[in-house]
């Protein structure tokens, strides 16, 4: 076989070499910087062509390469081997969506496509970028929201940016594109057992559309901020996994540290946390002002009278639970110093476990557990094992709902009694929590927070004998 032909042959059977060749068949010249999570989106694209995967969002920051990849050549490549195919495209603007569609033209009828995929053909009767059309009546329609599909349909349909980012503060403006989405668009498959739906998009409001989906779609969800916030195992094409770990950089050769400070400083940090982390926040909270809370640098320099643990629990692991919550304080005088945030789903035994070893790691003097439901059983099975490194357990009985205690947390942080790291791997994910509460699906970091302030308010005098088992 000739060198030409095993190109040909590879360019068909591996997307990744596909995406290479359009991309400096189109930007000739320019360097195409690879990166582990192009392997990610190619893993989760090919688990929708096998038919694994029928609903897929996929939230990453601007400059990805995720228009490339999934808007312009994934739905070539699918075309190349199934001519018939109809493929649906639609993003927030028709000057971005006609880009998109004279660039998927210019790679159609290049020479090297049609030599790779002989068997698409234009159809002379639809070639334009908003759509064409081959010999086998396969077809790609490239649109704009809230434009009319009236009669059309499709087996494939990919939103890319959907909401204009200048108009997403607006309540109206968000609400029409996903009920564009709900109404227009999902009712627009030929075969709505087969049909698949990929939406790729940056944060850019809590209540977006990839914030909705979240919330109520049944879709696989694969997320890739800039700076990971928190510990996730992505699988990769062809084989393996990425650990992309907490505080890890996406694509560090891109978005250094460097450049995602000076991309903060333009945007503030709202809209840098939504665009670039795709973790988006209110900008204010109608409980908690966010400069209530002091800063400080290190704690090596700090001498606590005591180390007091925190404790929300949860008893399930499911996707859909809650979180179980230690926050670890030092206390000195009136101040407390929150040292350490841990925060994982676990089944009761893992629980036990690592109330266990948080304590025994952080030289706890005092556990905190609400003492109800899981917390009870596990205040009992761990009371023991902690009075032997003289850590005792106080069970926490609530008297008031999660707003009234939280609520009754703030006078102490209002008056700089509560201090916060200047830096930690956690902060971003612990800021968006406390200022969106109540409006959040988890709310474990506030449970743990206000269940120590609060008792650190009722004790302000603190006796706090001293027993040790004999």
């Amino acid at each position: 076989m000739k060198n030409t032909q095993l190109l040909q042959y590879a360019l068909r059977e591996d997307f990744r070499l596909f995406i290479h060749k359009a991309f400096h068949f189109l930007n000739p010249g320019n360097d195409f910087q690879d990166n582990w999570h192009i392997d990610a989106v190619i893993h989760a694209l090919l688990r929708v062509r096998s038919g694994h995967t029928r609903r897929l969002l996929i939230t990453l920051p601007p400059r990805s390469l995720k228009s490339h990849i999934i808007t312009i050549c994934f739905p070539l490549w699918l075309m190349g081997h199934n001519p018939n195919l109809k493929v649906i495209t639609s993003t927030y603007g028709s000057d971005l969506s006609e880009k998109f569609g004279r660039d998927s033209l210019t790679i159609l009828e290049s020479e090297w496509f049609q030599k790779t995929f002989p068997a698409v053909r234009l159809s002379r009767r639809k070639k334009a970028a908003s759509e064409f059309e081959t010999t086998q009546k396969g077809f790609r329609l490239n649109t704009s929201v809230g434009g009319s599909l009236t009669g059309r349909g499709g087996d494939l349909i990919i939103l890319d940016d959907v909401h204009k980012p200048n108009e997403i503060t607006s309540d109206v403006s968000r609400e029409q594109v996903i009920e564009w989405y709900k109404n227009t668009l999902l009712s627009r498959f030929d075969n709505p057992s087969e049909g698949a739906v990929i939406v790729v998009m940056q944060r850019l409001h809590e209540e977006d559309l990839a914030g909705h989906l979240i919330e109520h779609g049944d879709f696989e969800h694969l997320n890739l901020p800039a700076i990971s916030t928190e510990t996730q195992t992505i699988p990769l094409h062809p084989r393996g996994s990425h650990r992309f770990k907490e505080g890890d950089f996406l694509h560090e050769a891109r978005l250094s540290a460097e450049i995602l400070d000076s991309i903060k400083s333009s945007l503030g940090s709202s809209l840098y946390s939504a665009q670039y982390l795709q973790t988006p926040y209110p900008r204010e909270s109608d409980i908690l002002t966010w400069g209530w809370f002091r800063t400080y640098d290190s704690v090596e320099d700090l001498e606590f009278e005591k180390i007091v643990q925190s404790w929300d629990t949860a008893v399930k692991d499911g996707a859909h639970n809650d979180y179980s919550v230690c926050t670890t304080w030092g206390v000195i005088g009136k101040n407390c110093y929150l040292i350490d945030l841990f925060r994982r789903k676990m089944k009761i035994p893992e629980l036990v476990r690592n109330v266990k070893s948080q304590a025994s790691r952080s030289k706890a003097n005092l556990v905190l557990i609400e003492d109800a439901a899981s917390g009870s059983y596990i205040i009992e099975d761990c009371e023991d094992d902690l009075l032997d490194i003289n850590c005792h357990v106080r069970g926490i009985k609530p008297t008031t709902n999660k707003i009234v205690r939280f609520e009754n947390a703030t006078p102490m942080i209002e008056a700089g009694k509560i201090h916060i790291p200047e830096y930690a791997e956690w902060m971003l994910r612990f800021k968006r929590e406390l200022m969106a509460f109540p409006n959040v699906k988890h709310d474990d970091q506030v449970d743990s927070v206000s269940q120590f302030i609060n008792w650190k308010h009722e004790n302000r005098y603190d006796p706090s004998p001293r027993i040790r088992r004999l």
